[in-house]
């Protein structure tokens, strides 16, 4: 077994269940009045969802540029302070992602060449080893991933590479999907 030490924080992608985030509000479209108090609303799905931590973005500039609100353990809501500007390109991102100071796991799998990254050379190296046997000049035990091992590199060990390269491009982050407006001293 393969074992990796890592210390990292990242946006959640290696998680094999249903993952997602969609913010509610603001979405577009609302008029906020700079120094109010708002209420930042999104869902996520995931089996932890309540495990995960948040971070919330805003951008005055269409996204073109992003300031933290906060970092927080997922509850679905947060009281925002308005901040005192004034933009009509105004978006707000909500970024799901779980906080790890240590972690002992094993590498994945479909990491056939253990460069700790599932990408498009895993799946050459699969490639060049297509429906080999033990024995086989092309033959790369590493290959052999499906569960259990059948020893022969084909579809089954294809699905388990393209599964969890599937799972490390989540980008499991939403946002408004348009501009709303903030301006100082009322609407």
């Amino acid at each position: 077994m393969r074992i990796s030490v890592i210390i990292f924080s990242l946006v959640l992608g290696t998680c094999n269940c249903a993952l997602g985030v969609e913010l509610l509000a603001p979405n577009g479209g609302e008029v906020l009045e700079a120094g109010s108090t708002y209420i930042i609303t999104w869902e996520s799905e995931a089996e932890f969802a309540n495990e995960l931590n948040v971070s919330i973005k805003y951008s005055i500039d269409g996204g073109q540029n992003w300031e933290p609100v906060i970092s927080m353990w997922n509850q679905g809501w947060y009281e925002w302070t308005v901040p005192a500007i004034n933009s009509d390109e105004c978006l707000v991102r909500i970024e799901l992602y779980l906080i790890c100071i240590l972690v002992i796991e094993p590498c994945p799998a479909a990491d056939v060449d253990w460069d700790w990254d599932v990408d498009l050379n895993d799946f050459a190296i699969l490639a060049a080893s297509w429906g080999s046997m033990p024995g086989d000049y092309n033959w790369d035990p590493n290959c052999d991933i499906s569960e259990p091992a059948d020893e022969i590199i084909n579809e089954l060990d294809l699905e388990v590479l393209a599964k969890w390269w599937l799972i490390g491009k989540y980008d499991i982050i939403d946002t408004s999907d348009g501009v709303f407006s903030i301006f100082e001293g009322g609407i």
